[in-house]
């Protein structure tokens, strides 16, 4: 009876909070809106780059060895944004493969890049899954013991 009550406490509690963080029932809260006078100011520089890329059918590459200035005064793009995650299948971070798919995971990302630090990142993502699988599976368990 106890476990059923801190529930419903912490049920209501995570719901008034919820409400809050929207702005009351029915309530408007300026978290998600937005000036878009300044958002299209924000990415008026991307036209310019895209008509340079369609008038010259650039590649990534070409276009920040031709047009380097460019995309420096913007800071646009930035080759060390791109990495190993690259090779990834489905440019999934290695933690995500560990702790969705646990030893399978790890494995993959350990034959796909052979990259100790990227199987460390996986391994540590297995390891946070094993714990949080366990921490459900514990929790339902002692919940059903009543």
């Amino acid at each position: 009876m106890k476990i059923k009550a801190t529930l419903l406490l912490i049920f209501s509690l995570l719901l008034s909070l919820s409400m809050t963080a929207a702005g009351g029932p029915g309530g408007k809260t300026s978290l998600f809106s937005f000036d878009e006078k300044e958002a299209d100011a924000a990415v008026s520089h991307l036209t310019e780059i895209e008509q340079i890329v369609k008038e010259e059918n650039l590649t990534l590459e070409e276009l920040e060895a031709n047009h380097t200035e460019l995309l420096a005064e913007h800071t646009l793009l930035d080759s060390s944004m791109r990495g190993p995650m690259d090779e990834l299948p489905g440019n999934i971070p290695p933690f995500v493969w560990g702790f969705c798919l646990g030893l399978i995971g790890v494995l993959i990302v350990y034959l796909v890049t052979d990259d100790n630090q990227q199987t460390q990142k996986s391994l540590l993502g297995c390891l946070v899954g094993s714990l949080v699988g366990g921490l459900i599976y514990g929790a339902s368990a002692l919940l059903t013991v009543q």
